[in-house]
């Protein structure tokens, strides 16, 4: 297959891995708020206990599109020629490497009295440093 049609394909399915992500989340949350506002969960004890279930169900239910975008990606890695391969690799790696040393240089800072850094930001760095260093390995290979 060749290597334009590969990445349309794997963008095509993050872009439906994103959306339903999106749809899933709000879901979710929209559960949390109705599952903690009742009164009938106070007062029986397997309504709650089921409650529980439910509401971790459901707060942990974005992680199937994220399998989905992960499934996504390693399919494109695995579909590409050597160079786009040789690009994520590199890219990963440098997107790894500098999200290990930027969450330890602040966590170096909390000991100063700045705020705790939230786990949920930690992804996003990586992200955002693997779409940066995808760029420039891109453009440095051209």
């Amino acid at each position: 297959m060749k290597p334009g049609k590969v990445m349309l394909l794997a963008l095509r399915d993050i872009a439906i891995g994103v959306a339903l992500f999106l749809v899933v989340s709000r879901v979710g949350f929209w559960g949390l708020f109705l599952f903690s506002s009742g009164d009938v969960l106070r007062q029986n004890l397997l309504a709650l206990v089921m409650a529980t279930v439910m509401l971790g169900a459901l707060i942990l239910s974005p992680l199937i599109p994220i399998g989905f975008i992960i499934n996504s990606t390693v399919r494109m890695v695995q579909y590409s020629d050597e160079l786009q391969q040789r690009i994520f690799l590199y890219a990963i790696g440098f997107a790894a490497a500098a999200t290990g040393l930027l969450t330890f240089a602040y966590g170096l800072l909390e000991f100063n009295g700045y705020p705790p850094l939230g786990m949920l930001n930690i992804i996003s760095f990586m992200f955002i440093l693997l779409f940066a260093s995808l760029l420039y390995f891109k453009w440095r290979f051209r």
